[in-house]
């Protein structure tokens, strides 16, 4: 690591120096000039070159592991199964997960998820087009220096091999391109060098040790070699990243060369619609990232999030940001507020996101030709739930009797921000398995929520409790699309999401769950 970040100094001095003769002699820095995003050395270097033995090898206990990719996040996130060791790390309560959440080494592409920035879309798309269609990826995190920890279970504790929030791996990934043959190496690329070459990221100078993986010709390549002369111009990984970014720089163009985004609205002040039409022109305004302002009324908070509808009765999450902060101290269920920010999508629910922490991004309306009624809970028949029924009330608030005849809960059922699911089975036609069931989603981030033993009427509880009796349940209808890449079939799953709880004059919390029998 000490050899790269010197090798990287020394390189950004000469470069430095390069630059400013190339200014006042115009002589330019490469031996070929950029024209357009050529890919000069991701065409160049293959998985094969870095002589890496990747056979019986899984990525938690060797670093390394021929994966199938699960979903992409964005254009440096994405998330893969694996083999072996199951990944228990990154879970508050310890559970076991047979995929990691990987953060890419060496770049940082542009925001495209809680917040919403210029050429992020693209990098997002950019990354979806080569790892979802990949015949496989391999996914590398041996050039991370792990040599002072004696044992793999001290890198997990540290933190070396994980992000900042504890929470995504660090590492290379390689992608077997569509219609190749996976079983042969050198058909794998670096995922990091190609989209460093669309000029959507530069390379951050955090890649760490490798071997070398491309030698410059001291004939054809002579500005290149003479940058690494003192080892005959031999590169590491990490060198030949460099490279490209700085040839993606000169190109100057998309994100690395500060071009204004086409498909990007850079306006300050937004443009006022209803959330009906907002909704009604979704694909448009997010194919380019139209800044907007709506109006609503807010029907039940989830944690720092939450849901609002128009005065047509068209309904909208509103997802606050992973740090957000709350405004539930501000607003309260109820109240209509209008809101800026720009819509995206999520496990197949709609979102208006990019939320920035101003002055003028929340204001409560209080003119009554513009204030919006709190609507009542819409009534819906557990008798005759269908998809084509259940989707015309997404983002509504809704209740239903459902009876919960599931075991009871524990620490086990609960996901990586402790939210858990309650139960009732059978009940939506057209759905199979595990997709027919109604769940009731108690999130994690409920503030306040639900307890265990509240749930399986335990402790304080005892005699009480949600399981095995038929209860009314009021919240607003949820639908989850798994992204599972390698599933045969992508059902959807619904939801009745629970909201933040009341305090009522005694002191004690409403319950969105009303015991019936």
């Amino acid at each position: 690591m000490k050899k790269i970040v010197t090798s990287l100094i020394c390189l950004t001095t000469v470069l430095v120096g390069l630059a400013s003769c190339s200014t006042t002699n115009n002589e330019s820095l490469f031996d070929k000039d950029p024209t357009t995003f050529d890919h000069y050395y991701s065409d160049k270097i293959s998985f094969a070159d870095m002589h890496v033995d990747i056979n019986g090898k899984t990525f938690l206990e060797d670093r390394i592991e021929k994966v199938d990719i699960k979903s992409v996040t964005d254009g440096d996130t994405a998330v893969f199964y694996t083999k072996g060791m199951s990944d228990s790390f990154t879970n508050p309560l310890k559970k076991e997960h047979d995929y990691v959440t990987l953060r890419f080494l060496g770049i940082d592409t542009p925001e495209s998820t809680s917040s919403i920035a210029p050429w992020g879309k693209k990098a997002s798309n950019y990354a979806k087009s080569l790892l979802e269609n990949a015949e496989a990826c391999i996914i590398d995190a041996t050039s991370i220096d792990t040599g002072k920890y004696t044992n793999i279970y001290d890198t997990f504790v540290s933190g070396v091999r994980l992000d900042s929030n504890g929470s995504r791996w660090l590492g290379l990934v390689w992608y077997c391109p569509q219609g190749y043959d996976a079983n042969d190496l050198s058909n794998y690329r670096s995922y990091q060098l190609d989209i460093i070459e669309e000029g959507y990221s530069f390379y951050t100078g955090n890649l760490g040790e490798t071997g070398i993986v491309y030698t410059a010709n001291k004939n054809d390549e002579p500005k290149l070699y003479s940058r690494h002369e003192e080892n005959y111009g031999s590169m590491l990984l990490g060198d030949v990243f460099f490279e490209a970014d700085l040839r993606m720089q000169a190109l100057k163009k998309r994100y690395v060369g500060s071009e204004v985004d086409p498909n990007y609205d850079y306006s300050t002040t937004p443009t006022q619609m209803t959330i009906t039409d907002a909704v009604k022109n979704f694909d448009e305004l997010t194919n380019n990232c139209k800044y907007i302002a709506l109006t609503g009324v807010i029907t039940r908070f989830v944690g720092v999030n939450f849901y609002f509808e128009d005065a047509q009765g068209t309904p909208l999450y509103v997802y606050m940001g992973i740090n957000a902060k709350s405004i539930g101290s501000l607003f309260k269920v109820g109240d209509t507020i209008n809101i800026r920010g720009r819509l995206s999508e999520y496990g197949g629910q709609k979102q208006l996101t990019d939320i920035v922490y101003a002055r003028d991004t929340f204001v409560k309306v209080t003119d009554s030709k513009d204030v919006v009624a709190l609507p009542e809970p819409i009534t819906l028949d557990s008798t005759k739930l269908s998809v084509d029924y259940l989707n015309n009330y997404i983002g509504k608030l809704v209740k239903m009797d459902l009876q919960f005849k599931s075991g009871k809960k524990s620490e086990a059922n609960m996901s990586k921000d402790m939210s858990y699911t309650i139960y009732a089975k059978d009940i939506i036609s057209g759905l199979t398995g595990s997709y027919n069931t109604m769940s009731v989603r108690i999130n994690g981030t409920l503030n306040p929520g639900y307890s265990l033993d509240e749930v399986n009427g335990a402790g304080a509880y005892e005699g009480k409790g949600y399981i095995n009796k038929t209860v009314t349940v009021t919240g607003i209808m949820g639908i989850y699309l798994e992204e599972d890449l390698t599933a045969t079939t992508n059902e959807p799953s619904y939801q009745l999401v629970l909201g933040n709880r009341e305090l009522l004059a005694d002191g004690t919390y409403k319950s969105d769950m009303v015991v019936k029998s």
